[in-house]
């Protein structure tokens, strides 16, 4: 309470010295948005006023700040502010650089407690530019979070500590990095104390005229945590899990399938909210985390927003894990959801009577039932459930990491090139299984001339973990490309991989792929393309053949006029037959018709430029399947008005089976 009353006290003193001298522009910001039709929601309206001030007292010597004040007012919800100050000091010579800055956020909806936050940090680095010196780095901060509740419901101080060496002669580089964060919670009288060690040595050079290269790589991390506290009244306490990675996307096989990386959903940030949004009724959203073995038995995934009673028993949960993130298992058993709100954001307690100790991935798949009310993600994090004996107890983790890869090339002359590269990467958690995944690679590429281009490819990869059968796999591949004409291109690919469980072979995978294609006159371009698989299950004795092709025609009849054909077969055909049209520079129109064994679809799309600054855009799509016809349009509307002012509208309108429903979203936003 201390540290954020005496910097509150002089961040305002500094902030009325140079608001009279160096304000150098107020702006302000809005928002506001009402949803309508047959999923009518409240209305929302969000503004932000901002006040950037910079100066610079000598070329050495600079200083800039900013001030914020936000609020956002949703209706049947208390209306939220936000004010946040900050002010930055820096200097720079020829030796060194320092800066200094400084923030205070207050946040206060309705008859909640006032919450502030208040930070500052210090970070001193030299600025020498001769190789010869090491790049030398140390910086230290502290922040204290407090609310006005009586009594208080948060009080806590962080201090953290972090310096880095860098420093590169001949072909050698070395890096170093240490970081220390102590953190006292004086409500739960909970005291954690993190710190992390990381080296890095790399070297990278090239001899012989640069026909042999070599490059190579160590990195050795560890990472400890020291958590003391008195336990609550159940005997437990929670650890946030150790994570490396966040993933995400939609998907409707969540059985099978990697996931796009989103490293947003892991950066420590639970209030900005990500552009991963609540899925629709028609899609699954999988959250992923890479935990790396660690005992994990709670996951939270936290919300942009308050969810109402309706949205939380809309939305259905499911928990799986995987070894390699393209293959999950379900659990077993169904996880206890909760939903928590903090500081007028919901977050979504998953938690499992059973810790899961052998998995390197944990996702979360999300569906939900018809009619939602839409928020975004801003955080996933895996927890650490553990029940102590003893009434003032230490818990402690560490983890280390090893990272490891070498390569060679050798390129005798400009058109063969060979090469072999390594990698190792072993995890040591305290309380988990130690893993360690290694992988082989030889490739040779021959690059002849335009009549012959071929690369060959034979690799190994083998993933080990402790408790657990050995997962190795080892693949083979060649491409070969070619161009006899200038019209015509030509290329194959093959490849065959062999998966096994120790030294057993459990599955043979072979792959064929060919495509060509060709100009037949100007403005006329095909392409033909065949794919071939098979896969040989040696547990299950199933195989399974696969084969496919297309056939791709495009014409472009004039300017403004394009039309392509496209046909593909996988069991049965699919027929596409699509024309876009631009008449003028104002209006532009896409027709497309689709047939295929289970449906035929017709659709349409029109996009009108009235002037610059107005916008329209209409899509329709009809749908027979079955006996069943659907039917749907959206219509998108802009206009900017002024650079300060512009409208936006959306509307959707579907019919199936029957039933029609519709909805809208109507937004004014300004900028002065």
């Amino acid at each position: 309470m201390k540290y954020g009353a005496i910097a509150g006290i002089i961040l305002s003193l500094l902030w009325l010295f140079v608001l009279n001298s160096y304000a150098t522009g107020l702006r302000l910001n809005g928002n506001w948005s009402t949803p309508f039709g047959d999923d009518d929601g409240p209305w929302n309206l969000g503004q932000s006023y901002n006040l950037s001030i910079g100066h610079d007292f000598t070329s050495a010597i600079k200083m800039s700040g900013n001030f914020r004040y936000s609020t956002n007012e949703r209706q049947g919800f208390d209306k939220t502010e936000t004010m946040s100050p900050t002010l930055s000091l820096g200097l720079t010579n020829d030796l060194f650089r320092i800066s200094i800055n400084g923030t205070q956020n207050q946040r206060w909806s309705g008859d909640s407690p006032k919450n502030t936050t208040t930070t500052w940090n210090s970070t001193i680095a030299s600025n020498l530019t001769d190789q010869k010196w090491p790049q030398i780095r140390l910086s230290y901060g502290e922040s204290n979070a407090t609310n006005d509740s009586s009594p208080s419901t948060q009080d806590t101080d962080n201090k953290n500590f972090s310096t880095s060496m860098n420093y590169s002669w001949n072909f050698i580089q070395l890096l170093y990095n240490y970081r220390n964060s102590q953190n006292i919670d004086h409500i739960s009288q909970r005291e954690t104390d993190n710190q992390n060690h990381s080296s890095n040595i790399q070297i990278a050079k090239s001899i012989w005229d640069n026909k042999i290269s070599f490059s190579g790589s160590y990195q050795y991390s560890q990472s400890d945590s020291t958590t003391s506290l008195t336990k609550s009244s159940d005997g437990t306490i929670i650890l946030d899990v150790p994570s490396s990675g966040s993933f995400s996307g939609l998907d409707s096989t969540p059985e099978t399938d990697t996931l796009p990386s989103a490293p947003q959903l892991n950066d420590g940030n639970t209030v900005s909210p990500t552009t991963i949004g609540l899925p629709d009724i028609f899609n699954q959203l999988n959250v992923a985390l890479q935990i790396n073995f660690n005992p994990t038995n709670r996951l939270q995934v936290h919300f942009d927003r308050q969810l109402n009673l309706a949205t939380q028993q809309r939305l259905h949960w499911t928990l799986y894990t995987s070894i390699d993130g393209n293959t999950w298992t379900l659990l077993p058993e169904i996880p206890t959801i909760e939903f928590i709100v903090e500081d007028d954001q919901t977050f979504a307690l998953l938690s499992l009577a059973t810790e899961i100790r052998t998995a390197r991935y944990i996702k979360t798949v999300i569906t939900t039932d018809v009619g939602y009310d839409n928020a975004f993600l801003t955080e996933i994090i895996a927890q650490q459930s553990v029940l102590l004996t003893d009434e003032k107890t230490e818990f402690s983790t560490s983890n280390q990491t090893q990272q490891s890869q070498a390569s060679i090339n050798y390129r005798p002359w400009e058109q063969f090139q060979i090469g072999y590269s390594f990698s190792q990467n072993k995890n040591k958690p305290s309380n988990g299984a130690v893993s360690t995944q290694q992988t082989h690679s030889v490739n040779s590429h021959i690059n002849w001339n335009r009549y012959f281009a071929l690369s060959l490819n034979v690799g190994e990869s083998t993933d080990t973990i402790e408790g657990l059968t050995e997962n190795r796999s080892r693949s083979y591949s060649f491409s070969y490309l070619t161009s006899p004409i200038d019209s015509v291109n030509f290329s194959i690919n093959g490849t065959r991989s062999n998966q096994f469980e120790d030294d057993l072979k459990t599955q043979t995978s072979d792959s064929i792929s060919s495509n060509i294609t060709a100009i037949i006159v100007p403005d006329l371009t095909s392409s033909v393309s065949y794919v071939w698989s098979k896969s040989t299950n040696y547990s299950s004795e199933l195989v399974t053949t696969n084969s496919s092709y297309s056939f791709n025609l495009m014409a472009r009849i004039s300017s403004r006029l394009n039309v392509s054909y496209y046909l593909s077969h996988q069991e049965s055909a699919t027929h596409r037959l699509s024309l876009s049209y631009r008449p003028s520079d104002l209006i532009s129109t896409t027709l497309s018709a689709m047939k295929s064994d289970e449906a035929t679809s017709y659709a349409t799309t029109i996009h009108w430029r009235i002037t610059p600054k107005i916008q329209n855009n209409l899509s329709y799509n009809l749908t027979k399947a079955d006996s069943d016809i659907s039917h749907n349009a959206t219509y998108n509307f802009s206009w900017n008005i002024s650079q300060h002012l512009s409208v936006r509208q959306n509307m959707k309108w579907s019919q199936s089976q029957g039933e029609s429903t519709w909805s809208g979203l109507l937004s004014l936003s300004y900028n002065i």
